[in-house]
């Protein structure tokens, strides 16, 4: 249905009221609520946007489906060529339409204008030429409204299918620009849901196909832009009463008084995260009409198939957990009791981890990753001698402070970068967690995502018998160069040291054993407050999300966790509650 049409030089929006109940509403009171009308021009190779208030001026009935309707009429800004962008959408101009207001998001994204963007059904535009062009958006209330009383399908195709109505401002403009390149490259909405309790879910969840899976072919930055803003979700939460965080500019704008230093320092962290986050690939997205080939829906379905399944699966875990938060939680606590048991027999039942089948590099990998852990019981069976052995000393002790942190004073206990990020959501969670670990390890100068599937006893797996080539034998050595980030916390402190270490490995019998392990440690300068400052700044801007906080702040503080380390530990949480619900027969 197109609530929109066009008379003359007159917009007329159908309220969707019949004229009897209109005076019973409150709409006539909102008819002066204000849309935008964007004004693009190209000069130079660079493009201008004019922005300027839009309003209705005047309220009529006219005869429609179902009796007398009122109808919103408003003065037309354009010339004789403007059009429905939802009917562009759906017509063979989809992918120029999409171009035209993907500009439009990207610039009010960059430059925080407040774009009263409903869905595609709230978008008039009149294409011109790349050079210039121009958008209507409707006001946002007056729009909702008139939609209100469709159908489910029918609000869908003109709103919900386009945004993500848990965000707002810059995120809600960067998610929906996103979606509109998803939709219009793959001709299939991330999220095709139309019912929106089901959607919202999806969103949540983050269950869709990647674009990459649906365009083989696409241009790396633009996919891996596209999926991260598809990601974005809100993680705010107002509660009343309590002390609202100051936005970035209000910090700015302090720190100019105070001390000119943090202002500049402000101003610039400023214009790097908001260009980080609102840019767009629009270079990479133009190519990738002619230089792309879509797979066909069979191909998708077989490439897809097996990420949904495994997508969906964890996803139904999820929820299920959400719905049992409260039983989970008495899980963890019988689940504490039961480590010491756990731990105490875990060589007798054939459960222990081993090096036996893992190449001298695997080895290496399998240690560090085990100390990012806290794998007691794995250290000290693959690592010998003196100063190998000193790494297991103190993971031990950091695994009894950790789990006595967690049983008396309920906290996070200690937890490697990727946890820590994860959980640091507000800045009351600082002290509720202790931080200890690697990361941007390397090997060999080989980069490392600490995620190697490390073999069991029970596997009985075989020993290598060659490595790199070289045959192996009893006593043969190996040396390993590595490097990594070494992080910790002391109270609401933090201290980092860029760590480059020669590993030496010995074959024993049948597997690779560490034997020696020489270091060398250059300390990282570290100011918390300021660390943190920026950290919780940047979070402001992404919707309190880690993940795409510690992409934007990495230039400035290499040592914070990757995009893979806060993937790793996501995979371990789940398989970690799918583990716990599977022991208490929670399934």
């Amino acid at each position: 249905m197109n609530i929109i049409s066009f008379e003359n030089e007159t917009i007329k929006l159908n309220s969707g009221i019949l004229e009897e109940n209109f005076g019973k509403m409150s709409f006539a009171s909102i008819i002066t609520e204000q849309g935008t009308f964007v004004k693009v021009s190209k000069s130079e190779d660079k493009y201008s946007f004019e922005y300027s208030p839009w309003t209705f001026q005047d309220v009529q009935s006219f005869d429609s489906d179902g009796g007398r309707k009122v109808f919103y009429l408003g003065k037309s800004p354009f010339g004789s060529q403007a059009e429905s962008f939802l009917s562009l959408m759906e017509g063979e101009q989809a992918f120029a339409a999409a171009f035209r207001v993907i500009e439009i998001l990207t610039d009010a994204a960059l430059n925080k204008t407040d774009l009263p963007y409903s869905g595609a059904g709230s978008i008039i535009l009149d294409m011109g030429d790349e050079n210039n062009f121009s958008a209507l958006f409707l006001p946002e209330n007056l729009y909702k409204g008139s939609v209100a009383g469709l159908s489910d399908e029918e609000k869908a195709r003109q709103i919900n299918l386009w945004i993500n109505p848990t965000l707002s401002g810059n995120q809600a403009l960067r998610f929906a620009r996103s979606n509109l390149a998803y939709k219009v490259l793959t001709e299939k909405f991330p999220f095709p849901s139309v019912d929106v309790i089901e959607r919202n879910a999806d969103i949540l969840d983050k269950k869709y196909i990647p674009v990459e899976l649906c365009i083989p072919e696409i241009n790396q930055k633009l996919g891996e832009k596209i999926n991260s803003e598809l990601e974005l979700n809100s993680a705010t939460v107002n509660i009343p009463g309590k002390k609202e965080r100051k936005t970035l500019v209000a910090k700015i704008n302090e720190d100019r008084v105070k001390n000119e230093t943090d202002a500049q320092k402000a101003a610039r962290l400023q214009e790097s995260f908001l260009k980080a986050v609102s840019e767009f690939p629009v270079q990479e997205f133009l190519l990738a009409k002619d230089n792309t080939s879509k797979l066909s829906d069979e191909e998708i379905s077989k490439k897809a198939a097996d990420y949904m399944t495994k997508k969906t699966s964890r996803v139904n875990a999820k929820r299920k957990i959400r719905r049992n938060t409260g039983v989970i939680i008495t899980v963890i606590v019988a689940a504490l009791i039961l480590a010491v048991i756990i731990g105490n027999n875990i060589k007798a039942d054939g459960l222990s981890k081993t090096t036996k089948g893992l190449t001298a590099e695997e080895t290496t990998e399998a240690f560090y990753q085990a100390i990012n852990n806290l794998d007691t019981v794995f250290i000290t069976d693959c690592a010998k001698g003196r100063t190998a052995s000193a790494y297991g000393n103190v993971i031990s002790q950091m695994y009894v402070v950790s789990k006595n942190r967690m049983a008396y004073s309920h906290d996070r206990g200690i937890q490697n970068p990727g946890a820590y990020f994860t959980d640091l959501l507000d800045e009351t969670r600082i002290t509720e967690g202790g931080l200890y670990g690697i990361s941007d390890l390397t090997i060999n100068g080989n980069p490392k995502d600490m995620d190697l599937v490390i073999p069991v006893k029970k596997d009985k797996r075989a020993p290598i018998t060659e490595d790199k080539g070289i045959k192996v034998y009893d006593k043969l050595t190996s040396v390993q160069t590595v490097q990594f980030y070494m992080v910790h916390s002391e109270a609401n402190d933090l201290f980092c040291e860029k760590q480059t270490e020669t590993v030496t490995l010995t074959f024993k019998k049948d597997r690779w054993i560490i034997t020696d392990i020489s270091s060398q440690a250059e300390p990282v300068k570290i100011q918390s407050s300021d660390f943190f400052k920026d950290y919780f700044a940047v979070m402001d801007l992404t919707g309190s999300d880690p993940v795409a906080s510690c992409r934007i702040l990495k230039s400035l503080y290499p040592w914070l966790p990757s995009e893979k380390a806060f993937e790793v530990e996501a995979k371990k949480r789940i398989d970690d509650e799918m583990a716990l619900r599977k022991t208490f027969g929670m399934e």
